[in-house]
């Protein structure tokens, strides 16, 4: 009896192991963040001039000079395994990271960084017992710091959740990369060159301002842009409805 109830034990010690590696959870302001890992995806930060060897079940999706992100056809159970596979025929590779999808279906990656809004009052140095390796202070946001770890996932999330409830600090979070998939109704956006060139009428292929991969990071929300210039057509389908007062 005491044999079953052990092997039992065991069975469902293997499985809540299966599932922390695969899903991740942390609070932040009293809410909770649900993370799944992409068994399908990865994300591969690596040297612009290095040759990767793709096989023929891999589709690849340049999204910075140095960063790509590769789909796997067939799914794969484990990324630490999937991920050892890879590096072991791709040399050069800088880093290897998780896809995270979250509860509203955006993929996001952990950059390794932790941001955090301290309480007035309180340093960044004393804070934490685990060692970093760099902060940077937000020079707009007051109190507001992002902080370097050498550390994988979940290290990171281990951090968030041991500090949410200290009192010196206003909230913590893992830094991320979201892969936003912006979308636009307007009929024009295929003669707008200066954003996509596709090298019609004699223009250079990608001779542009790359404004779709900057959506990748931000689409602008929130954000007001001041023009000053007197030579602004006011009545511009795209400006008008866009205009504060």
């Amino acid at each position: 009896m005491k044999k079953a109830l052990l092997l039992i034990s065991i069975l469902i010690l293997f499985a809540f192991s299966g599932f922390s590696q695969e899903n991740i959870e942390y609070s932040i302001e009293g809410k909770n963040v649900r993370l799944r890992i992409s068994k399908e995806e990865i994300f591969v930060s690596s040297n612009s001039s290095t040759n990767l060897n793709f096989s023929e079940e891999m589709i690849s999706s340049k999204i910075s000079p140095n960063s790509i992100i590769v789909r796997n056809k067939k799914k794969f159970d484990d990324f630490n395994y999937f991920k050892t596979s890879f590096l072991n025929k791709n040399k050069g590779i800088e880093d290897v990271k998780p896809i995270f999808i979250n509860d509203d279906g955006v993929k996001q990656i952990m950059t390794g960084e932790i941001n955090i809004k301290l309480k007035p009052g309180n340093s960044i140095e004393k804070i934490f017992n685990e060692p970093f390796i760099s902060y940077q202070k937000n020079d707009f946001l007051k109190d507001f710091y992002s902080v370097k770890f050498n550390l994988p996932y979940q290290g990171l999330i281990s951090i968030v959740n041991k500090y949410k409830d200290d009192k010196r600090i206003e909230f913590i979070e893992p830094n991320y990369i979201r892969l936003l998939k912006p979308s636009t109704d307007d009929d024009l956006f295929p003669s707008q060159w200066s954003i996509n060139n596709q090298g019609f009428m004699g223009g250079d292929v990608d001779a542009d301002m790359d404004v779709e991969e900057a959506w990748n990071y931000s689409t602008g929300e929130g954000i007001n842009i001041a023009i000053l210039d007197e030579g602004v057509d006011l009545t511009h389908p795209d400006l008008t409805g866009n205009l504060l007062p």
